[in-house]
């Protein structure tokens, strides 16, 4: 039987396994890695001692603690201490423009602002007038605070000696299940982000929801390394270990993440489409541009893992899986993992077979903010290619008759802060309306088409949900993004972006610079063969009949992304509507497909 509070759960678990390894970071500055860990015991003493500082800095019951900082131990103790205490916390991205972290700040009413050093202050600083809510904002250990307006870590953490723990215990004894117990801020894909609301209830539920999942073992570790601020690792990284019991070993480096895979080698790891297209690439390109016996087994051994179950058959399938695919999987840091997710974003069918031909069953899971974060998940064993899996445990699934997927189930969020209209929309008759379009097969097994926002609806009037056509697009190696166009228009084009490490490799092949007039055109033939293939897989109204390159990949800085890397569809519309508009000029020959990015800004 569940406890009835993610803080209670936590420190059932420090009580019962107080010597076993909680977290670990690595604190070698010289590239190396020396791992400092934690028990259970030493993460339970932290958060009280936390909690106690918060108390003593006023922070009461109901108030909103925002933590702004890279993924490290005192993330997640600031995380469980402000819930232990009553406090709500919010996550706000490393990568947060200044307008986006007074947004948030302003709109969570928060007390106190927890950041990692002086340059996320900066990134403040020029707002706090307009935040009368934020109290006080305190730098984690590792940097000296250069303004007097911060508080250092050692005296937030010494003005709690003067509280009793017991009143830290006395708080945590007051919370109920139905009490809000953190907030999570949507991506604002289409608008302001929205604040989630999840109960305690809620969030032990997702915590048992990520045991289901994971089935761990004896000396699990995972990585964290994805943004905090995200459900996804704040379940990988909070919540997942108090039910489950792994340990967390944290990246604060992205760039450095292939080192730490190796030196780490997870037995639990959660990645995005994104991230599985990179390893891919990197493998396929080592492969590729690699010569001798080995190379060359290597290619002919995997050269069939894209088709049916990615599997391969005969001798093909003996040598790729006695030889080739052990040492890739050490070479990803993987040999070790018997859990690997994919989540946040749809994965192609060609990704999932290409891994678990080296050995890697990538199962997807399914699910959003407003449901704490999962709602279905490939179980081990059942990947359904085109399927994200079944409902969890608890959760119900429906689809509507327009095509909307349905959630009900104790995961499932009581409203977003401070917007009824919002609310009533999401939510009616007790099911949370996701947004997302799918189908439920006879087994149930769930297969996500598209968001009906998104949805396209052509001049003829027919339904086009560009997402499915973005995801078959998307899986080549030269391709790092694309957009697929045509709401009210006459067919579809679509908008491509391509990647530096596939130009270079092409760049190879005509003796020429990466950015060259010659490999452009080498790329384009590439592209254009591409489109073709899948335009002979898709119904007349669904194939692209033109295309453009863009000159730079789709960013956050940039504005094409949101920090989830979602696609801001509407501005990279209003963006790029110079190119949209010469994609469907009158004056283009009928026969053209593409279309040069040059002849759009002349």
């Amino acid at each position: 039987m569940s406890l009835p509070t993610i803080p209670d759960t936590f420190f059932d678990r420090a009580e019962r396994f107080p010597d076993e390894l909680a977290h670990a970071t690595n604190t070698d500055t010289s590239g190396d890695f020396n791992w400092s860990r934690a028990s259970w015991n030493d993460y339970a003493e932290a958060v009280r001692r936390i909690g106690a500082s918060l108390i003593a800095g006023g922070i009461r019951a109901g108030d909103r603690v925002a933590i702004l900082a890279s993924n490290r131990p005192e993330w997640v103790h600031t995380d469980m201490a402000a819930m232990t205490i009553g406090a709500v916390p919010l996550g706000i991205y490393s990568t947060a423009s200044q307008e986006q972290m007074e947004y948030l700040l302003h709109h969570s009413k928060a007390r106190l602002l927890v950041i990692e050093d002086e340059e996320h202050y900066e990134r403040i600083a020029p707002q706090l007038e307009r935040l009368p809510a934020l109290g006080s904002i305190v730098m984690m250990p590792g940097a000296e605070p250069q303004s007097p307006a911060i508080t250092s870590w050692q005296q937030f953490m010494d003005q709690g000696d003067e509280v009793p723990l017991r009143d830290v215990d006395e708080r945590r004894g007051l919370l109920r299940p139905n009490d809000l117990g953190s907030l999570v801020y949507t991506s604002g894909t289409t608008g302001p982000p929205k604040a989630v609301m999840l109960s305690h209830d809620n969030l032990v539920e997702t915590a048992h929801m990520g045991a289901q999942a994971i089935e761990s073992q004896s000396g699990d570790r995972a990585l964290s390394y994805l943004p905090l601020a995200h459900v996804a690792e704040r379940g990988v990284s909070l919540l997942g270990p108090v039910t489950a019991g792994y340990a967390v070993f944290f990246c604060n480096d992205l760039e450095h993440l292939p080192r730490y895979m190796r030196d780490v080698r997870p037995t639990i790891f959660v990645g995005v489409p994104r991230l599985w297209e990179k390893m891919r690439d990197v493998i396929q390109a080592g492969l590729d541009n690699s010569d001798g016996l080995r190379p060359r087994l290597a290619r002919w051994a995997l050269s069939d893992r894209t088709e049916g179950d990615g599997q391969g058959t005969g001798l093909r399938a003996f040598v790729a899986n006695s030889i080739i695919a052990p040492s890739l999987r050490k070479k990803l840091g993987l040999d070790k993992a018997h859990t690997v997710i994919s989540g946040s974003a749809p994965i192609s069918p060609d990704l999932l077979r290409f891994f678990a031909g080296i050995g890697i069953e990538i199962r997807e899971i399914y699910g959003l903010s407003e449901c704490g974060g999962p709602a279905a998940f490939a179980r081990p064993g059942g990947v359904k290619y085109g399927y994200v899996g079944e409902a969890f445990d608890g959760v119900e699934l429906q689809v509507a008759e327009d095509g909307e997927i349905l959630i009900r189930g104790r995961n499932v969020f009581p409203g977003y802060l401070d917007d009824p209209v919002a609310t009533s929309v999401a939510l009616k008759d007790g099911w949370l309306c996701s947004g997302d379009l799918g189908e439920l097969d006879e087994g149930g097994s769930l297969r996500i088409t598209g968001r009906k926002k998104e949805m396209i609806i052509t001049a003829g009037g027919k339904n086009v949900a560009p997402r499915h056509l973005e995801n078959l697009l998307s899986n080549h190696t030269l391709i790092h993004d694309v957009m697929v166009v045509g709401d009210g228009k006459k067919f579809l084009t679509a908008l491509f972006t391509l990647k530096r490490s596939a130009l270079e490799i092409l760049a190879w092949d005509v003796d020429s610079e990466w950015d060259s007039e010659a490999t452009h055109e080498a790329a384009v033939r590439v592209l254009a063969k591409h489109v073709g293939v899948i335009n002979e897989q898709l119904a007349r109204v669904e194939q692209i009949k033109r295309y453009c390159v863009l000159p730079a990949p789709f960013a956050e800085a940039t504005g094409e992304l949101t920090p989830t890397r979602k696609m801001r569809r509407s501005y990279v519309c209003q963006k790029y509507a110079h190119v949209i508009d010469a994609l469907y000029a009158e004056n283009v020959d009928r026969e053209t497909s593409y279309v040069p990015y040059d002849a759009c800004i002349e």
